[in-house]
């Protein structure tokens, strides 16, 4: 067991104020995440122009806008682990996160499009070939 006290070597737990808290919170306040941006959710394989991720992926972790002067990114990870499939999120295991940037909106792209068939319907008086 590893002793925590302080006690013996003279420092102090410092806690900060309620006015240091409430200006914490007040800068912070003004970035807004989205976990859902451009057809992609947390989690998407995407694709980052100019960056090689040799042997790892990109994986989509949300859209930070910041509102007090309009700037904005895409937070990405970078992710060990084997080669992503076109199977749904749930069913591949995500490899460990080895570090998370940031990049301009214009250089993320997901690596696949989802693609969603429109519903099969008949037309009146024909019949569908295939």
């Amino acid at each position: 067991m590893i002793d925590t006290r302080t006690g013996s070597i003279g420092l102090t737990a410092r806690r900060p104020s309620r006015a240091a808290k409430e200006t914490a919170e007040r800068a912070l306040g003004r970035f807004v995440r989205a976990e859902h941006w451009n057809g992609m959710v947390a989690g998407d394989v995407v694709k980052v122009s100019g960056h090689a991720a040799r042997g790892r992926h990109w994986r989509f972790r949300a859209h930070v806008t910041n509102t007090s002067n309009g700037a904005s990114w895409v937070e990405v990870a970078l992710v060990e682990g084997s080669q992503p499939s076109r199977r749904p999120a749930g069913a591949e295991e995500i490899g460990r996160v080895e570090r998370v940037r940031s990049f301009s909106p214009e250089l993320v792209t997901p690596r696949w499009r989802r693609t969603r068939r429109p519903p099969e319907r008949e037309l009146e008086g024909q019949q569908l070939l295939f």
